[in-house]
């Protein structure tokens, strides 16, 4: 059978969970050939504007809610994520080809200015800056966030490509925040980069998340052609004060890090450890001074 009858017959099993399609022992394709079939899938039936025109109306016919996503991508036999994020990046287009980018600074800086408690001579003193800043940040916001994967890579690349991508963000962070911060190259190491901090050495492990998502303090599942993934060699292993002494969690759209040290993620439970909420990490989001608390403990 090839993959595009496969898909054609799977679609609703594989939008309803893709890791049903984790095991080649028991699927003729697994779920990175499904991905990346889909992928370009997609990237196809965009360059005809027919059928683009035809999938934004079903959107908006569906009332731009999200839930009804699925069922597009069924109907239209794509992945549902891939989907999603092309409708995001659409709409955002659209929203805000109708709107100024320094008239939204001016009005958020103008919403400021109406708190109360807030002295307009403390306005007055940081408006330029802060009119800047919200600019480029607006932009970004304009954008949907840092600009992903235009070239639509192989699955297995773009998961590589953006690992190492966030391991570099956090990187140049660290850098611009006046840390002496290098890369590790071997990729078996537990840690993928290191802080020199008075002469301390300070392991950190970095993950990228995107908006939205949580963390888990777990490597993911070795997978691929071949491998059987529900073999414990094959599972991910916890992550612990022995193999890092500073989880960097980077958001991916915006750049900005969660710096968590080890500390409190060895007080969780196995369970509570695979998922871990980012509301409940929050006091650690751009705390740098994390780098400086581990290193003189």
């Amino acid at each position: 059978m090839t993959i595009e009858d496969f898909v054609e017959q799977n679609i609703v099993k594989i939008n309803s969970g893709i890791n049903a399609f984790k095991d080649a022992r028991v699927n003729e394709y697994i779920d990175v050939d499904i991905k990346n079939y889909l992928q370009a899938k997609l990237s196809k039936d965009l360059q005809n504007e027919t059928t683009a025109a035809l999938l934004l109306c079903d959107l908006i016919a569906n009332d731009y809610v999200k839930a009804k996503i699925v069922d597009i991508a069924n109907k239209f036999v794509l992945y549902k994520p891939h989907l999603e994020k092309y409708f995001q990046a659409t709409v955002f287009k659209k929203v805000f080809s109708k709107l100024g980018i320094d008239d939204l600074a001016n009005k958020t800086i103008d919403y400021i200015a109406e708190v109360p408690t807030i002295d307009d001579l403390e306005i007055k003193f940081i408006k330029s800056n802060l009119k800047s800043l919200v600019s480029k940040c607006l932009y970004v916001a304009s954008q949907g966030g840092f600009t992903a994967d235009l070239q639509h890579t192989d699955y297995g690349l773009r998961v590589a490509n953006e690992g190492d991508s966030a391991q570099f963000f956090f990187i140049a962070r660290a850098m611009l925040a006046g840390f002496n911060c290098s890369n590790v190259d071997v990729r078996s190491s537990r840690y993928d980069a290191i802080v020199d901090f008075n002469s301390k050495l300070i392991r950190i492990q970095v993950k990228g998340i995107t908006a939205g998502s949580n963390i888990s303090f777990f490597d993911r599942d070795r997978g691929g052609q071949g491998i059987d993934h529900t073999h414990e060699r094959n599972r991910g292993q916890r992550i612990t004060k022995a193999d890092c002494d500073i989880y960097v969690a980077v958001d991916k759209q915006v750049g900005t890090c969660y710096l968590i040290p080890m500390s409190f993620a060895d007080e969780l439970d196995a369970e509570d450890a695979k998922n871990v909420k980012l509301t409940e990490v929050a006091k650690y989001l751009e705390r740098w001074q994390t780098i400086i608390d581990v290193a003189t403990q």
